[in-house]
C-alpha cells in the first residue's frame, strides 16, 4: 500500500453474491491513508482508513490520474471538502452536487477539479444517467497502477 497517493481512484471488484456488490465499489484516497468514499444507502459519506477498507480480501485496481500535481491536489482536496457533506443518493443528475453514491463522487471531484483548472476533462462521463466503478477504466489521462 506504500505505493498508494492522494487522488488514486481505487476500484473493487464485483461480488455477484450480494446485490449491494453487483456493480463493484470505488473510493478515492484523501490523504496516504485514508480513502473518501460514499460506502451504501444510509450513510453519506465516510474517511476510511485504508487497511479497513481493503480488510474483505476482494481484487482491486487503482488508476492515477496523469496530471495529477501540488497545483491539482490542492483544488481535488477543496472539492473533496466541498462534495463530502452531501448525502447519499442514487438517482440524480452526474452534476447533481446533492446526492451522491460512490462512483459518481469520485466522478464529480475530478470533473470539477479538472474544470476549475481548464485541463482536458472527464467529459466523456458526462450526462450519464449512472457511473459505475468500472467506467473509470474509459477516462482520458488515466493509467493503471501495478502493484
Amino acid at each position: 500500500m506504500d505505493k498508494l497517493q492522494t487522488g488514486d481512484i481505487i476500484i473493487k471488484n464485483k461480488v455477484l453474491s450480494s446485490p449491494i456488490t453487483w456493480f463493484g465499489h470505488v473510493g478515492v484516497m484523501i490523504s496516504e491513508s485514508e480513502i473518501g468514499e460514499y460506502p451504501k444507502l444510509g450513510t453519506g459519506y465516510h474517511k476510511t482508513n485504508i487497511n479497513s477498507w481493503l480488510f474483505d480480501n476482494r481484487k482491486i485496481i487503482i488508476l492515477r490520474y496523469d496530471d495529477f500535481n501540488s497545483e491539482f491536489e490542492k483544488i481535488f482536496k477543496k472539492n473533496v471538502e466541498k462534495y463530502s457533506s452531501s448525502k447519499y443518493g442514487i438517482f440524480s443528475s452526474t452534476e447533481n452536487p446533492n446526492k451522491f453514491y460512490c462512483s459518481k463522487f469520485v466522478w464529480l471531484i475530478y470533473f470539477q477539479t479538472i474544470k476549475e483548472l481548464n485541463y482536458d476533462s472527464c467529459s466523456n462521463l458526462k450526462n450519464k444517467i449512472f457511473i459505475l466503478p468500472y467506467n473509470f477504466f474509459n477516462l482520458k489521462n488515466f493509467h493503471k497502477v501495478e502493484f
